[in-house]
Parts: structure tokens; C-alpha cells; sequence
């Protein structure tokens, strides 16, 4: 088998093993012995476990990020663009479940492993943050325009995995559904965040009256 080749099984079956175990419970050996290498051969690939976690883990982000920006750039609308960011989303997860769990779970860890999750997840955040920033008629008026986009983009990361674990245990719902009861959850909360100070000051007018 080419050395490519060859590198490239490892990686797929480690991020089963590490998605299904997680850091600390996946072993060198496991992971060998399923791609049907030699640990020493698995060795001239990646210097360690940790290191081989962690360029999985960056891979994955960087893959997933590539996606939803991919879909999301042609939108101009927020709600356009949350929609074609949660079916771009949703069809990775489709293509890779394991990859998903591998991002998404703690990694049951200290040290390297453990940052690098650390930096992925607050990576993926800010990530998201600035797509959504992307679009000036989001919360144009809101003093706290920056903080707020961020909560709301660490909110749909943790939604979209919530639902996306959901759908891992229940494989026979389709994509779109899935897609769409997803927008019927997020599409109110974005909804809040186009300009929300002129309803407010509306409501205290009502009330001075």
C-alpha cells in the first residue's frame, strides 16, 4: 500500500477509535491493530498519540469551517445564511459522524490533547461569530454588538451538536428534516438580533403612553 495511502486509513479508523473512546481511552495498539499496521509502522507516520489527535482534530475543524463558509458566502440574507450554514453543517455531519464526535467530545484529557481541543472549540466559535458579524444589519444599534454575536454563535455551536448527537442515535431521520426543525429553533433567536433596540424603545413608548 502507498505510504499516502496507507496514512490515510490510519486517520480514519484513529478518528473512529478516538470518537468512539475518546483521548484517554484510545491506544496506540487499538488503533494498529484495526488499520492492520505495525505500532512501529504507525510510528513513522506520527510522532505520538497526541500529536496524531491533534491534527485530526485541527483537520476536521478546518474541514467543517471550509464547508459552512463555503455555503454561507453566496447569502446575503442572516436567515439565508443560518440556513445554508446548518445544511452545510448537517451534511458533513452525514458524510463524517465520527469526525463530529471527535470535535465535539471532551477529550478526557491534560496537556497537549486538551488545549488543542480547547483552541479548536474557541476557534470554531469565533469562526462562526464573524460569519455572523459578516452582516452589518445584525444588531447594527446594539452597543454590545460583538459580545452578543459571540453568545449567540457559541449557542448555535452547542445546538447544532446537540442535534446532530440526536440524529447519530436516530439515523433514520432524514437530512432536511432535520434541517428544518433546526431552523424552526434558531430561526426566532436570530431573528431577535436584527435590530432589537428600536423594538425596545418602542415598547417603552407604549408604555409611557
Amino acid at each position: 500500500m502507498p505510504a499516502a495511502q496507507r496514512r490515510a486509513l490510519i486517520e480514519q479508523v484513529a478518528i473512529e477509535v478516538f470518537a468512539a473512546e475518546g483521548f484517554g481511552g484510545a491506544s496506540l495498539e487499538e488503533i494498529a491493530h484495526r488499520a492492520a499496521v505495525t505500532k512501529p509502522l504507525l510510528y513513522r507516520h506520527f510522532a505520538s498519540k497526541a500529536a496524531l489527535y491533534v491534527g485530526l482534530l485541527e483537520r476536521e475543524m478546518r474541514d467543517l469551517l471550509a464547508d459552512v463558509g463555503a455555503a454561507v458566502e453566496d447569502e446575503s440574507e442572516p436567515e439565508a445564511r443560518l440556513r445554508a450554514g446548518v445544511k452545510a453543517f448537517f451534511a458533513r455531519v452525514e458524510q463524517r459522524p465520527f469526525a463530529r464526535r471527535l470535535l465535539f467530545r471532551d477529550p478526557e484529557a491534560r496537556g497537549a490533547a486538551a488545549a488543542a481541543h480547547d483552541r479548536v472549540q474557541a476557534e470554531m466559535t469565533a469562526a462562526l461569530a464573524a460569519l455572523l458579524g459578516s452582516n452589518p444589519r445584525l444588531l447594527a444599534r446594539d452597543p454590545e454588538r460583538e459580545l452578543t454575536i459571540e453568545l449567540f454563535a457559541a449557542t448555535l455551536k452547542t445546538a447544532l451538536n446537540g442535534v446532530a448527537a440526536w440524529w447519530f442515535a436516530h439515523p433514520e431521520t432524514a437530512r432536511e428534516t432535520i434541517v428544518a426543525r433546526t431552523m424552526q429553533l434558531l430561526g426566532p433567536g436570530l431573528r431577535e438580533l436584527e435590530a432589537p433596540l428600536p423594538r425596545a424603545q418602542a415598547r417603552q413608548k407604549s408604555r409611557r403612553r
